[in-house]
Order: structure tokens, then sequence, then C-alpha cells
């Protein structure tokens, strides 16, 4: 009779096998969880530079043209429109800053020039523009987009004059 030994299964191959496949999900996990929450961080980020960017410009435009009695709040169409006056060598001109068809517009022409609506160059999309005089030297400014709304409050040095 021979003599059989009987082997008894090894583990030893095994558990390092099982950890590496542990590794190996925790770290797709991890990748994927860092993937998606990259992409709620850009979109967010994307829609907040869009709605800072239209007010940050009209921010600019007003400080550029803060002289006395340049800057005013009119009615123009469906909505406000914010009126900066400039002297040039060749007369007085006005740039207006109003919403038209879903978007910032911008026109710069002499005052007495009657115009069409959709004659401005289409600044960014926005879907309206609300303008208030909050004091002789401040104004707030709200912009209306896709992504929401934007306020911001712009100090005036020259002070502002409102028609209606």
């Amino acid at each position: 009779m021979q003599n059989k030994t009987i082997r008894k299964p090894s583990y030893q191959f095994a558990f390092p096998v099982v950890l590496f496949i542990l590794l190996a999900v925790a770290m797709f996990a991890m990748t994927l969880y860092g993937a998606i929450s990259y992409q709620k961080n850009a979109a967010s980020q994307k829609k907040n530079f869009a709605r800072e960017t239209i007010t940050d410009y009209i921010a600019k435009k007003i400080s550029h043209n803060d002289a006395r009695g340049s800057v005013s709040i009119q009615s123009l169409g469906d909505g406000d429109a914010l009126y900066l006056s400039d002297s040039a060598e060749s007369g007085e001109y006005v740039t207006i800053l109003y919403t038209y068809h879903g978007t910032l517009r911008e026109i710069y022409t002499k005052p007495e020039n009657t115009f069409s609506l959709d004659a401005g160059s289409s600044i960014c999309e926005a879907k309206s523009l609300e303008l208030k005089k909050i004091s002789d030297h401040l104004i707030q400014c709200t912009v209306t987009s896709k992504d929401g709304k934007q306020s911001i409050y712009v100090k005036v040095q020259s002070g502002v004059t409102a028609h209606e």
C-alpha cells in the first residue's frame, strides 16, 4: 500500500488576490466619485461665471462713464435701459445698454438719433435687465439670464438720474 498524503488547500495565494481586488474596486470608486464631483463643480462655476460676467460688464461700463450727469436710467422697449453719456470732439454720444429678444445689447449713438432695438450689438444672453435707483449715488442692477438672477449694487460717484 502506498502512503498517500492528503494535501490541504492553501489559502496563501487567495489573500493577496482578494486584497488586490478590494484595492482596485476602492480606487475605481474614488476615481468615479472625483469625476462626478469635478463635473458638478465645473458646471456650477460655468453658470456663476456667466451670470457674474454680465453684471461685472455693466458695473465696469458705469465706472468708466462716471461723470456728472452721464449715468441715467430710462425705459426702453419692455424694460429698463442704462444710458451713459459721453462727450467727444464731434459732439455728444450715448451708450445704451438694454435687453432685447433674450440678449443684452449695447448701442453707441448720438442722443437725438432714433434706432430700432435690434440695431444694438449683442453682448451676451440675458432675459431681462432691471435697474433701480436706490439713492443719488447707488444703482441696483439685476440681470435675469437662463442661469438665474444676479444682482449687484453699483456706486456712482457723480450721481445718477432716473427717467420714467
